[in-house]
């Protein structure tokens, strides 16, 4: 037998906080707390519109409080005013002020462009006949080629950093500055003919005398975005506007440099095939191994050649030396110098490594009744 055609009865919501079971639920209240008093469950009973307008309230109120929390904070403008409801951003919220050696270094290089490196060394001082702990030496290694104008303004905001975000009870005895002792850079290598020899000249000054002066690398948020997990991990310490610096890149004042880490350097270079000689030179003495530095306020540098006659890297393909204008070459080396120090001066923009929360703005301070809502507008006389 067929059915008959009919409309299926529309069940209420199982929900505890519908309308149905919130009046359900409060007329089993109301038969127990009234008893025989009360006896009338009918809609037409003036206790039970009573009852179904403070259901109808309290559905409102939880239907606006399921609202997402960005919806409360969504201005008219459909924007958040982070800074007016007090949310600050993770950057902001997760790096503290430097505490450390390591931070002060590493606030430094970030407000500094003109310096290669920086250490901190504590110094014991007698104070009142006792030991007087929280003094520190900074040393500096600047820039290679400085001016003295540069220097000093290089020295005062190391100064002015350190006075700004210093502890209690801490305090800079003295800054000073490392000597550069120049060495020569003197090799034969190999190379491709995949790029012009004074590209490849160039890139390998820059990175050897990068190792030598024993600059801290930077690195770029954007790369470290989908390496680093949770965010927090990223903002450890002080905040770096300029970049990432990683505590592995950091070491002591280098009293010994190894000219096998010259090596490393020179393969990652796009164009060479293989070192065949390599060696520093200074005062026409060659150092193969290592170059071990006699005096604490001492450091390495590389001399970059200026003249033609200065170059003491040959380039060679199948045994035959390649020439090389020291113009190209200068002219390279000024251009990835260039970038590098930009890269040093201009802050990073942060806002791909989150997503800050958007919502809709509405009008939740403004409520009218389902009467008013449904009444008809009537003609003005």
């Amino acid at each position: 037998m067929s059915e008959a055609a009919s409309i299926k009865r529309r069940r209420s919501s199982d929900s505890d906080t519908s309308f149905e079971t919130l009046k359900r639920d409060a007329i089993k209240l109301v038969e127990q707390v009234s008893g025989q008093v009360w006896t009338d469950y009918n809609l037409h009973d003036p206790g039970i519109t009573i009852l179904e307008q403070l259901n109808f309230a309290i559905t409102d109120l939880i239907y606006r409080t399921e609202f997402p929390v960005e919806d409360f904070l969504t201005s008219e403008n459909g924007e958040i005013d982070f800074d007016h409801q007090a949310l600050h951003k993770p950057d902001v919220v997760f790096p503290c002020r430097p505490t450390t050696m390591l931070d002060y270094r590493k606030v430094f290089l970030d407000g500094v462009g003109d310096i290669d490196n920086v250490w901190l060394e504590p110094v014991d001082a007698q104070c009142q006949g006792g030991d007087y702990q929280g003094l520190y030496t900074i040393s500096v290694k600047l820039e290679h080629g400085i001016d003295k104008k540069g220097r000093a303004a290089a020295l005062n905001k190391i100064r002015g950093i350190y006075n700004r975000t210093r502890n209690l009870c801490e305090d800079v005895a003295e800054i000073r500055v490392v000597d550069d002792l120049d060495y020569e850079l003197c090799a034969n290598i190999e190379v491709s003919s995949v790029r012009r020899p004074a590209d490849i000249l160039a890139d390998i000054y820059f990175e050897c005398s990068r190792r030598i002066a024993g600059s801290v690398s930077i690195t770029d948020y954007s790369k470290l975005v989908d390496q680093v997990d949770p965010l927090e991990a990223l903002f450890t310490g002080p905040f770096t506007s300029h970049g990432l610096f990683l505590d592995s890149d950091f070491s002591d004042i280098q009293r010994e440099f190894l000219v096998s880490t010259l090596f490393h350097a020179i393969n990652t270079i796009d164009g060479v095939d293989h070192i065949q000689q390599l060696y520093l030179q200074r005062d026409d003495e060659r150092f193969y191994e290592a170059v071990i530095l006699d005096e604490a306020d001492q450091a390495l540098c590389l001399l970059i050649p200026q003249i033609s006659s200065e170059i003491k890297v040959v380039l060679s393909t199948n045994g035959r030396e390649l020439p090389v204008s020291i113009h190209d070459v200068r002219a390279r080396y000024d251009e990835i110098n260039f970038k590098y120090r930009s890269s040093r001066s201009t802050p990073q923009l942060l806002h791909f490594l989150y997503d800050l929360p958007q919502g809709v703005s509405r009008q939740l301070d403004q409520y009218l009744s389902l009467i008013h809502i449904s009444e008809p507008t009537r003609p003005k006389r």
